[in-house]
């Protein structure tokens, strides 16, 4: 009986993780000092779900977001770069904050 029970245990809990899987992404952030990306990346962690990408990606992976502890944010890079202006170079920063999507059905 001990062993019926446990393979029964065994088989729901690896039926309930079946074909569960994440997806990670990342959404640009653009600003002319280094503050401003961090500012513009604090903005867009609050609420990752608003972002376009975000969705689109959500929804092209078929993730759920709307369940609480959904998006889990990641790191943020930030790289300066120079751009050419007419002749002239000016700096500009660029910031990447990665995200992962957590709860995510394979497409059969």
């Amino acid at each position: 009986m001990k062993k019926l029970i446990a393979l029964v245990t065994l088989f729901a809990s690896v039926a309930s993780f079946a074909g569960t899987t994440s997806y990670t992404g990342s959404v640009y952030i653009k600003g002319m000092t280094e503050a401003d990306v961090v500012a513009n990346a604090e903005v867009a962690a609050d609420n990752m779900t608003a972002q376009r990408d975000v969705r689109w990606a959500a929804q092209s992976n078929n993730c759920n977001v709307r369940r609480s502890g959904a998006v889990s944010v990641g790191n943020l890079e930030i790289k300066k770069v120079y751009i050419n202006n007419n002749g002239t170079f000016s700096p500009e920063f660029r910031g990447s904050l990665s995200y992962t999507l957590k709860f995510c059905r394979d497409r059969k």
